[in-house]
């Protein structure tokens, strides 16, 4: 919409940048449309993407590029390109209020033009009746947010855990282990990764439905990684399911970059894994180790990101992360290194705290009280023979 030679005022980049965090996540996409209506966006191509992701919500569809491309009939580079081009989840909110209010703006010259015409006819009671209406007019238009659920009716919610390991690991949960350097930390996460992707509990030998699993090592090289693999894959025998992807990354992430948070998401996005095993912590953000604000910044992005992806592919994500301290008996000498969010943000906290009196134990520390109880985690492991750790009794 053209006033003379003048563009009204918009936001084409952040409409891009919603369409793309819709496509992303649900969270996102009803973040977006619960706020916002088509006739909101001042790019025409961004509007038909924006009435199709609606439509498609509307009638219970799944969301991605291929299906929105076809509901829309736009191209699918465009949608890709602005899957790129996303956000954080959580800095959808911002892009949402800068697209309604200058849509309110548009809206305004409009009513504006509308109401000079009115007034230059000697049409009063149409001026009057456009003055009172003014406020609905002109305010930005915020759609009504899906409603909270009774209480009652959660309180009959008999919906069983989405285990991915059974009564350990459910699906979008966050575990962090951490230990001393050299602790056995990294050997815990491929076990874990790799028995997850055979089916078999990594502290039971319980048997369960095989999950997806991909593994990003931000610390060893590939030839570091080989020989426990071949180890824990000779153990499984047959019952691996080839299941499992491993990506070394000895440089690490810094994912305050956009490129690096690109390459996380492409990754997820080829493998969309059920269990997420990634470390170590430090090495996701390159200001993760600096005491004070930048610290604090480091941890508020990479829990945002991991936050979006983890729900996007309905996964769980394991993290081996450093403790500083890790020598005391106390539950904060566990914690992991940086800011003090880490304390708060995972379900299950653990530090691998060795027995010195009894070499090759280790008591699993629980440094964050379990977000949720009863989880058959074993309070001492021990360095195995058919596993590299195993169930002390």
């Amino acid at each position: 919409m053209d006033i003379g030679s003048r563009v009204p005022p918009n936001a084409e980049h952040a409409e891009k940048a919603i369409i793309g965090a819709a496509v992303l996540t649900r969270q996102a996409r009803m973040d977006a449309l619960n706020s916002l209506s088509p006739e909101d966006f001042y790019n025409p191509t961004n509007m038909t993407l924006f009435a199709g992701l609606a439509q498609l919500v509307a009638r219970g569809s799944a969301v991605d590029a291929v299906i929105l491309a076809a509901e829309t009939g736009v191209d699918r580079s465009v949608i890709n390109a602005a899957i790129t081009e996303a956000p954080i989840t959580a800095n959808v909110r911002s892009y949402i209020v800068m697209v309604a209010e200058t849509a309110a703006l548009r809206r305004t010259i409009a009513w504006g033009s509308n109401l000079m015409e009115e007034a230059w006819a000697g049409r009063a009671d149409a001026v009057n009746d456009a003055l009172v209406n003014a406020h609905e007019v002109l305010s930005p238009s915020f759609a009504q947010v899906e409603p909270g659920i009774e209480a009652s009716i959660l309180a009959e919610d008999n919906t069983e855990p989405r285990w991915l390991i059974p009564n350990l690991l459910e699906r979008q949960d966050r575990v962090i282990v951490t230990g001393q350097e050299g602790g056995g930390k990294s050997v815990l996460l491929r076990q874990v990764a790799l028995m997850t992707a055979a089916g078999v509990n990594p502290f039971t030998n319980a048997t369960f439905t095989p999950a997806k699993v991909l593994v990003l090592d931000l610390e060893n090289s590939v030839s570091q990684i080989v020989p426990q693999v071949r180890s824990l894959i000779s153990s499984l025998g047959r019952r691996y399911d080839n299941n499992c992807y491993i990506k070394s990354r000895p440089q690490g992430l810094d994912l305050a970059s956009r490129r690096d948070q690109d390459w996380l998401r492409s990754i997820m996005q080829y493998h969309s894994p059920d269990l997420l095993c990634v470390g170590p912590l430090y090495k996701m953000y390159r200001g993760s180790e600096r005491a004070g604000k930048a610290s604090e910044e480091a941890a508020d992005i990479v829990t945002s990101i991991l936050d979006e992806l983890r729900v996007q592919h309905d996964c769980a994500v394991w993290i081996e992360a450093h403790a500083p301290h890790g020598e005391g008996g106390d539950r904060a000498s566990w914690r992991p290194r940086g800011s003090t969010l880490w304390l708060g943000w995972p379900e299950v906290g653990i530090g691998m705290k060795p027995i010195r009196e009894e070499p090759g134990r280790v008591k699993l520390v629980r440094w964050r009280g379990d977000r949720v109880r009863g989880r058959s985690w074993p309070d001492v492991i021990k360095e195995g023979t058919m596993w590299p750790w195993e169930v002390h009794e």
